[in-house]
């Protein structure tokens, strides 16, 4: 068999349009992170871009709580559910789906308390229902709902927001639907995995998305009613007869807009058009093919290999909205296929044939890269780019429909989620996907980028200036004192080395929460006439007879801002603080309130130590999941005391991810490292948002 180099069959590329598109593919970012510069507590920005990044993330969707399960990193899905134009993050744990809502100004996720759906204990760990989840607006008001396929059916949750954006409810709106298990549709992925929302068959302005699926007697194609699903036509072309059971196949039907959709059949790409009608289902018509002599990516030319035929996908903005425009990865690197519709029939131009980025010889054949493959607009111009995961991290590159080439690479490296460890776990690489998480309206923005990794999920967005990713907001920073008040405010509390700031963000000094604040109370002594409790604040403060030359307001300003960031890095250690005592008074005292639960907990190893030498924490941990599911089913309202204990475990997961053993004489920890990060971030932000 052929592999192939380009988008169909052609002669193999030179030797120097071998090496032109190396030389594209490996051209250098502005910006690069190496392992030289990781890790990077010092310069947390920095170290946010390293391959691990920081210990403490939100959402923490770790390793250790159970989100390198296929049935939970699959289930990590965006979408607009509240019609804010910012989109949600919905993630299906063990005890169902968590909600975060991403606040622009910050920065940051926040999660939305809500009532967990469809948790594992319901079967919703089993492929044929996890891998049917999607986001879409199927009744056209602008938000999102979920939909899923249970054994029953397709069934319809909606979202609305409560009092608050951190309160919300999931509404079932149907018990049951189409694609139900008895009509066979739990049998092959071949049906269960091409169920998607679609822009097909919309009827006027509502910017409804449809329901499709392929079944054993080819694609079916729904419309929300309100309260249920219309069946519109089925398009028979693609059935089981006609050989639509082949990954190769199946996996590529994509629709483009409203009226065509695009899949590639054993004979190569292929152009469909679905023509709504005023009353009844509507019609399915097959465009006129290419010229048999030159098909476009037929199975003859090894297209029906995963690393080929699964980069197949849209590339909009390059050419009229109504012409589809694809993209597609062969052997020699990235192709792009523009079909012009006319009529019945479409003719095909090929850009880029030999010059495309990311071809085999630079281990683009490899999943853990082709997989990563995606198109989207991240620098807001309105065309989307294709970005993908390589050895050492992130790239993007830009197409010119125009002359039919590709830019050099940008961003190279940037986030560094380099094979170790992202090219080893799937639960890694699988889950880098974008997201719309700027708030709609000049400037425009392109899309974000996502992905899980060990300890959680990060955050970035493009930065046109430096053409990189970049985390979507930079770590806060002190805000500018006066430079002596600071001096003499640092002396007065006795600290020798450094300054009162270095105290609660330095790495290598451990901190507790009392001599905290002790500072706080010594500082407070020469203030009077107080205007806050949370964080402390006052109208005057005196400097000592140890501080010539600083003026009382200078004292009183550089106080109240210390005794702020006191404050708030005290909740910090207080936070860890309580999370490791919940995690020693549960998981490893033997003569707790808990003892009967140790044995399924498989914690015998742990006990007497936070983490001991050679511990296997994930194994540590496992039993929790277990137990969740047994448990929720046994208690009267089992499912909010499964929420519950999915939180439960999933801080106890920070903390032991947090927690190695204790540093030694060589430097400070990885936990110094963590408080020190989060210490700092805490208390800038949440003073900015205080002020």
């Amino acid at each position: 068999m052929t592999l192939p180099a380009t988008a169909f069959a052609t002669p193999p590329a030179s030797r120097a349009e071998s090496e032109a598109a190396r030389a594209v593919s490996d051209s250098p970012a502005r910006e690069r992170i190496t392992a030289a510069d990781c890790p990077a507590p010092a310069a947390p920005d920095t170290d946010y871009l390293c391959p691990v990044g920081p210990t403490y993330l939100v959402p923490a969707l770790t390793d250790i709580t159970g989100w390198d399960e296929p049935a939970h990193y699959r289930n990590i899905l965006t979408g607009d559910l509240d019609g804010d134009g910012v989109d949600e993050l919905v993630a299906r744990g063990t005890g169902g789906t968590q909600v975060f809502r991403f606040v622009p100004s910050l920065g940051q996720w926040s999660q939305v308390l809500v009532d967990p759906i469809l948790p594992d204990h319901d079967g919703w760990d089993q492929p044929q229902y996890y891998e049917t989840l999607r986001l879409g607006d199927v009744d056209g008001d602008g938000r999102d709902e979920l939909v899923a396929r249970s054994g029953v059916g397709v069934i319809v949750y909606r979202y609305a927001q409560g009092g608050s954006p951190d309160a919300a409810t999931w509404t079932q709106l149907t018990t049951s639907g189409p694609m139900p298990d008895v009509d066979g549709w739990d049998a092959d992925p071949s049906y269960y995995s091409t169920i998607q929302l679609v822009p097909l068959g919309r009827q006027g302005a509502s910017p409804t998305m449809q329901l499709l699926g392929r079944g054993r007697d080819g694609l079916h194609l729904w419309r929300w009613s309100g309260s249920g699903w219309t069946l519109l036509a089925t398009a028979t072309d693609l059935s089981d007869a006609n050989g639509w059971t082949q990954p190769g196949h199946y996996s590529t039907i994509t629709a483009w807009d409203e009226s065509t959709l695009l899949a590639r059949s054993a004979g190569g790409l292929v152009v469909y058009r679905y023509a709504v009608t005023p009353t009844g289902p509507g019609s399915w018509t097959q465009l006129c093919q290419s010229s048999p002599a030159s098909p476009l990516a037929p199975d003859a030319d090894g297209w029906n290999q995963p690393q080929y035929y699964s980069t197949i996908q849209p590339l909009r903005g390059h050419k009229p909205a109504a012409d589809p425009f694809i993209a597609l990865r062969g052997g020699g690197g990235m192709q792009a296929i523009w079909f012009t519709v006319s009529g019945s029939c479409f003719s095909a131009a090929i850009l880029s044939r030999f010059s495309g980025p990311l071809p085999d010889s630079q281990g683009w054949d490899k999943a853990d890269r082709y997989v990563t493959i995606q198109a989207a607009d991240v620098d807001g111009d309105g065309k989307d780019e294709i970005i993908g995961r390589g050895s050492s991290g992130m790239v993007a590159h830009r197409l010119d429909a125009q002359a039919g080439t590709w830019s050099s690479a940008l961003g190279a490296g940037t986030p560094a989620l380099a094979d170790d460890p992202w090219a080893t776990d799937p639960s890694y690489y699988r889950t880098i996907t974008t997201a719309d998480l700027d708030v709609p309206g000049p400037p425009a923005r392109g899309r974000s980028l996502l992905a899980r990794g060990e300890h959680g999920l990060r955050t970035w967005r493009w930065t046109p200036a430096s053409s990189s990713w970049a985390r979507y907001r930079p770590y806060g920073a002190f805000p500018q004192v006066d430079a002596a008040a600071l001096a003499a405010v640092t002396a007065y509390l006795g600290i020798a080395r450094g300054t009162i700031r270095d105290v609660y963000t330095d790495p290598s000094r451990d901190s507790t929460s009392d001599q905290l604040q002790a500072f706080q109370n010594d500082i407070a002594q020469t203030c009077s006439g107080p205007v806050s409790a949370s964080p402390p604040r006052y109208t005057s403060c005196q400097p000592p007879p140890s501080a010539p030359g600083v003026s009382p307001a200078a004292w009183t300003a550089v106080s109240n801002q210390i005794l702020a960031e006191l404050f708030w890095a005290r909740q910090v250690v207080d936070h860890f603080t309580t999370l490791n005592d919940v995690q020693t008074a549960l998981f490893l005292d033997e003569d707790a309130e808990f003892p009967s639960l140790a044995a399924d907990l498989r914690l015998a190893q742990a006990s007497g130590a936070v983490k001991p030498q050679g511990a296997n924490t994930a194994e540590i941990f496992e039993g929790v999941f277990e137990l969740m599911g047994t448990l929720a089913a046994v208690i009267p309202g089992g499912e909010p005391f499964a929420v519950a204990f999915e939180i439960t475990a999933a801080s106890l997961g920070i903390a032991v991810a947090a927690t190695p053993e204790a540093s030694d004489e060589h430097g400070p920890s990885e936990l110094d490292h963590s408080f020190a990060d989060i210490q700092k971030t805490i208390a800038t932000i949440r003073q900015q948002t205080q002020d």
